[in-house]
This record gives structure tokens, C-alpha cells and sequence, in this order.
């Protein structure tokens, strides 16, 4: 871990990256790694969605996933004299997420509404792909 002390700066900001970039996707599963982003969010450390989320707006706890290459990153911000109590809470997104089979589907639908908006980016879905490109299994 790596930390910085700023005598004026009361705020605390993290991330984490974890090895679960796109480049860990199983060929037959690729955007697999978008939808567990998404499902990281989702509840987590017996907490369901609602309550997690709950838990962490009323520490003032701004969060995010990003997935790249060869990492998904979580990011928080947060006033540093809430650390104690919302470090447990983003730490079981990592290490107790839900991952229930709930989520799973509106999970898989947000990864595709993602692809699809590609259509309007600039870059246009030549560069990046678009959803009929990408398999993503679930029963």
C-alpha cells in the first residue's frame, strides 16, 4: 500500500486493482469481466445491493469500477475520519461479493446497453466492438 500525508487534505481516495482485466476473459466468456464490475456492486459481505449501497452514501463514500486491460480497478473517495468504517465495506466487494444470481441478468443487460451506446461515440463501434461481438454465458 502506498500512502500519501497532505497536512491541508482531510479527504481520503484509493484504488485497488485487481487481476480480473479483460485479458483474464475466457475466449467462449468475453465480457465477462464487465459484468463482474457491475456485480461487484451489487451487494457484498452478506449485505444485499440496496444496503451496501446504503451503507457506504450514508459514510459519504463515492465508489467506481473500471475495467482495463489486465485489471479491474475499484476506486473511492470518501473524508478520511470515515476510513475505519468504510474500508470494511469496500473490501468485501472484493473479498465477499454477493455475485448472486439476481444480478446476474441486469448486470449482463447494463455490459450491453454499454456496447450498444458505442454507436454514438466517435470512435464508432469499428474501434471498440460492438454487443453482437461479445458472448456472455448465463443460465
Amino acid at each position: 500500500m502506498l500512502t500519501e500525508r497532505i497536512p491541508q487534505v482531510r479527504s481520503l481516495a484509493l484504488t485497488w486493482l485487481l487481476p480480473a482485466g479483460v485479458v483474464h476473459e475466457p475466449a467462449q466468456q468475453l465480457g465477462v469481466a464487465t459484468v463482474l464490475a457491475e456485480m461487484v456492486c451489487r451487494g457484498a459481505g452478506g449485505l444485499d445491493a440496496r444496503a451496501h449501497s446504503h451503507a457506504l452514501e450514508m459514510l459519504g463514500v463515492e465508489r467506481d469500477t473500471q475495467v482495463m486491460t489486465r485489471h479491474m480497478r475499484l476506486s473511492a473517495a470518501m473524508i478520511g475520519e470515515k476510513a475505519e468504517q468504510a474500508l470494511p465495506l469496500l473490501m468485501d466487494m472484493v473479498l465477499a461479493p454477493m455475485l448472486d444470481e439476481a444480478s446476474l441478468a441486469p448486470s449482463v443487460d447494463l455490459a450491453l446497453q454499454s456496447l450498444d451506446a458505442l454507436q454514438d461515440e466517435p470512435t464508432g463501434p469499428g474501434v471498440c466492438g460492438t454487443s453482437q461481438n461479445v458472448i456472455i454465458r448465463y443460465p
